[in-house]
């Protein structure tokens, strides 16, 4: 009997000792669970909070360009206005019942329109009759207060900027159209509204029916684990990156709502590429697949969209018509299955054609936008800033047109490459950058050589050199011979030579500068002194600082083009020095650098440039309005010109730094030359104050 008791207190201590193992070892992977369940959930919130709070991605700010003008005279027609008001969000509506609507009445050559004041209290909303003729706005009829108007303004025009790589336009889940939503909830995920990141029953479900298949038909992914994907991971197949996805998911719907995460997802899902870019968002994809805001898209539009998702090459309404189509069928019903759409709906939209109106994946200025969301962070907000889009249309076809002139050139000389091209465009009354290009191609290259690039001015300085004489006292009737004379300068020679060796003979100050005349220039300067010359244009608030040798009256000073465009308003200001601002209708006082009187003069002289010198190429154009300007040569070719309040700062030349090979007035001065033609049509010049 001691013997079996002792064996069953054995067993019985064996037993226990088992169960204790068992009881810390469950314990010990508890510990473990939580610590690394914390662990995991501190890190992955950290990149949560990093990539959609502090960075603030839900509240990127509103990029607006200026309000556009319409004017009597105007060369748009109407379809031309019809697709700009499209872009710009305005709805179309026989009643005008929305606060931005319009209805075209093409056979009669008439738009209504809409406004409401959305930017400025200044402007009141009007209704207005836009009629045309010959292919331009004859008149312009406000039909509340029954009488003509000179002008009408357009809203402003929502602008992209670089986030992560792509062109964004965030819009917001109010103003999400809400057969959109349907459409994304029906083809991506119904159940949205219901889980908590993790769908197990879709996960099951489509276990099931992948099993059933032998392959892969259906996805178990949530619209909260796309967004995971889309803002957070790569997109490699693991199952690593998978633990990482349902992780973040979680974390994701703890801090947000369903609409917040609907917003997140609209505006970032990944929805192919066009031209080698990628589209990200419904909002973009809009634009380029149909040329039109989201939000006039029409129901079987909407559907196509939502139906991309699941494989936007695939299912591409450019690459694979049929297959697109297909989808889209298969989204409306869908939506009619679950209850978002009528049978008469369905059956209405799967009857359309696409319908696509393909755009080049191109922005109204990229650089000009980049240089925008680089100042103002991300605050949040709507942001009006000063671009002008029509301004900004005539630069880009200017720049387009006029560089094929510079490579004809270039090919004649031998040269090869493609240089580059940046521009400036200011309103010289207050500063106001109304039009940027950094580049030729901004997809090519994101360099914003309008705001960067520094490179030696050249002769574009010399009207600061001669303000510099009269400031101190000299007589612009002072003459000087023109002839090559040797300077002798701190022990040092300096030679300077006229272009292509050709010498005037006795000159004065209005025609050294008309011809760009370098030798005199430095007579000139000597006259009062290198230093005085090089304190006065240091004045001015170059970056760089210009050095009291013989050559600084040659502009051996490094400039950047929005730096010019800076000191040039004091040409517009009455020697009175502007800061270039972004924003709209804002207005920065620097410096007053020089007497109105001598400002005057030497603008006077700048006319003479383009009457008789440098710049006669832009003659034919004084018949229509006044033009002053300067040519530059350097390495590289530079022209800067005024035309009533715009100043233009334009400059070609190779990113290298090698010598382009033309003078100034033979490469910028066509750009700007084709820049002053194609705003005569889209801008009214002769308002002065029509910024």
């Amino acid at each position: 009997m001691g013997r079996k008791k002792g064996i069953k207190v054995k067993v019985e201590k064996k037993a226990i000792l088992r169960l204790k193992f068992f009881l810390f070892l469950i314990t010990l992977l508890l510990v473990i669970s939580l610590v690394l369940y914390t662990y995991f959930y501190f890190h992955f919130s950290v990149m949560v909070d990093g990539a959609i709070l502090k960075k603030k991605v839900r509240r990127i700010p509103e990029i607006l360009s200026s309000p556009s003008i319409l004017f009597a005279g105007e060369r748009i027609d109407p379809p031309f206005l019809k697709d700009m008001l499209e872009k710009r969000g305005y709805l179309f509506s026989k009643s005008l019942s929305y606060e931005n609507s319009f209805y075209p009445v093409l056979k009669k050559n008439r738009i209504y329109i809409r406004s409401e004041k959305i930017w400025d209290r200044r402007y009141p909303s009007k209704v207005v009759r836009v009629d045309f003729e010959d292919g331009k706005i004859s008149r312009i009829y406000d039909l509340l207060a029954k009488r003509y108007v000179k002008r009408y303004y357009i809203i402003p025009e929502e602008i992209g900027f670089s986030r992560k790589n792509f062109k964004f336009k965030y819009i917001k889940y109010g103003d999400v159209p809400q057969d959109l939503i349907y459409a994304i909830l029906s083809a991506e995920d119904k159940r949205f509204f219901k889980h908590s990141g993790i769908d197990f029953w879709g996960i099951l479900r489509a276990s099931i029916k992948n099993l059933i298949a032998g392959r892969i038909v259906q996805g178990g992914s949530t619209l909260t684990q796309q967004i995971v994907k889309n803002l957070f991971l790569s997109p490699e197949k693991s199952f690593k990156r998978k633990f990482k996805e349902a992780f973040i998911a979680n974390i994701l719907e703890e801090r947000f709502s369903k609409s917040e995460l609907l917003e997140l997802y609209i505006n970032f899902v990944y929805l192919g590429q066009v031209n080698g870019f990628e589209i990200h968002g419904f909002r973009e994809a809009s634009q380029i697949f149909f040329g039109k805001d989201l939000k006039s898209l029409s129901l079987d539009k909407l559907a196509l969209l939502a139906g991309m998702v699941k494989s936007p090459i695939k299912f591409s309404p450019i690459l694979h018509r049929k297959d697109a189509l297909s989808r889209r069928n298969e989204v409306l019903k869908l939506m009619y299955k679950n209850g978002f759409i009528s049978k008469v709906e369905y059956l209405s939209g799967i009857k359309r054609e696409i319908g696509l109106n393909v755009k080049k994946m191109e922005y109204i200025a990229p650089y000009f936008a980049d240089y925008v969301s680089s100042k103002i962070g991300d605050d949040g907000g709507m942001v009006l800033t000063s671009l002008n889009t029509e301004i900004q249309f005539a630069l880009k076809r200017g720049v387009r047109d006029g560089y094929k002139e510079i490579l004809e050139k270039l090919s004649q000389l031998g040269v090869d490459g493609f240089p580059q091209v940046a521009a400036v465009v200011l309103n010289g009354k207050n500063g106001n950058i109304v039009a940027m290009t950094g580049g030729i191609d901004y997809f090519s290259s994101q360099y914003n050589r309008a705001i960067y690039i520094r490179r030696q001015a050249g002769s574009i300085i010399k009207p600061f050199v001669y303000l510099s004489l009269l400031e101190n006292s000299l007589s612009p009737t002072l003459t000087v011979d023109d002839h090559p004379i040797v300077f002798r300068y701190g022990g040092k020679r300096y030679l300077p030579h006229n272009f292509k060796n050709i010498y005037y003979g006795v000159v004065d100050m209005k025609r050294a500068l008309s011809k760009s005349d370098n030798v005199a220039t430095v007579k000139f300067a000597s006259l009062i002194g290198f230093k005085k010359v090089s304190d006065f244009i240091n004045e001015l608030g170059f970056k760089n600082r210009a050095v009291p040798y013989p050559s600084v009256a040659l502009g051996t000073i490094d400039v950047s083009p929005i730096e010019i465009g800076r000191a040039y308003t004091i040409f517009l200001n009455g020697g009175v020095e502007l800061d270039t601002t972004f924003l709209w209708k804002k207005r920065k006082v620097l410096k007053k650098v020089a007497s109105s009187e001598n400002v005057k003069r030497v603008y006077n002289m700048m006319e003479e440039v383009v009457k008789s010198g440098t710049a006669r190429g832009l003659r034919p154009l004084l018949k229509f309005f006044p033009i002053a300007g300067k040519t530059g040569t350097s390495k590289d070719g530079w022209f800067v010109g005024i035309c009533n309040n715009l100043i233009t700062v334009i400059w070609v030349g190779f990113d290298e730094n090698r010598e382009l090979g033309l003078s100034g007035g033979r490469s910028a001065l066509y750009i700007y030359r084709e820049f002053l033609k194609n705003l005569m049509d889209v801008y009214p010049l002769k308002v002065r104050d029509g910024l």
